[in-house]
């Protein structure tokens, strides 16, 4: 995770088959109680978790080093995905 991000979702890659991705979704209260979050929480889960299947697809992971000057193709599915929210099979 990067120092300047805030307590928002993010993914870590371990492995190239295993990705971590933390959502930061407070736990409920009660175990049968739900953990209701905000649109914003919804979005960035979907763009991070568009991190974790381009990681996961790639065969070559050097565009994930923002040094490799390559960061834009880095954010082609995770923008692809926050659009997934607003789809109304979704939203129902």
């Amino acid at each position: 995770k990067r120092s300047t991000k805030t307590n928002s979702p993010y993914v870590v890659p371990l492995t190239p088959e295993i990705v971590y991705m933390n959502a930061n979704v407070t736990a409920p209260v009660w175990d049968d109680s739900p953990s209701p979050v905000c649109l914003e929480v919804v979005v960035a889960i979907f763009h991070e978790f568009g991190h974790v299947l381009q990681f996961l697809l790639a065969r070559d992971h050097s565009w994930y080093n923002s040094d490799s000057g390559s960061f834009d193709i880095s954010e082609v599915i995770p923008q692809f995905m926050e659009h997934w929210v607003f789809e109304e099979s979704i939203l129902q």
